[in-house]
């Protein structure tokens, strides 16, 4: 992830994840949040945690979701943290220690599933609904 694939169906530097897991840059943690919270914020979101040992427990079921932000805990290890919007307030899932990210795409391009790694398992975040047109809107190399 230590480059940016420039997307036209943005308009702006979507990071470079491919279909397989990345362990990611520390540098490119922040850049990912940001480019989720910016481009998927309002979209409805399911969230799944998944444990190694094969178990999952569906922890929000299609709820919009409000930012993806990443900081240091005072121990020094990386907190992802997914702001979803429930009933008129934030709720906030988090993992500590991400250790890789996956993510995989529609036919158009734009993200379906994003998998957050950790120690433990991962963090999935699905997510579905109508896409705003005005983010998804593009003009070509001719002007159309």
């Amino acid at each position: 992830m230590s480059t940016a694939v420039h997307r036209e169906l943005t308009r702006i530097s979507a990071p470079a994840v491919s279909e397989t897991k990345q362990a990611p840059s520390a540098s490119s943690w922040e850049t990912l949040c940001g480019w989720l919270t910016r481009d998927l914020r309002g979209m409805m979101t399911t969230i799944e945690r998944r444990e190694k040992g094969g178990d999952w427990v569906v922890e929000c079921l299609s709820f919009p979701m409000e930012s993806v932000t990443t900081h240091m805990a005072s121990n020094g290890v990386r907190v992802i943290s997914v702001g979803i919007r429930i009933n008129g307030s934030c709720k906030l899932f988090e993992i500590s220690g991400p250790n890789s990210i996956g993510l995989r795409r529609n036919a158009a391009g734009w993200p379906i599933r994003v998998e957050l790694g950790y120690e433990e398992g991962q963090l999935v975040l699905l997510f579905s609904g109508q896409m705003d047109p005005e983010r998804r809107s593009s003009s070509n190399t001719w002007g159309e």
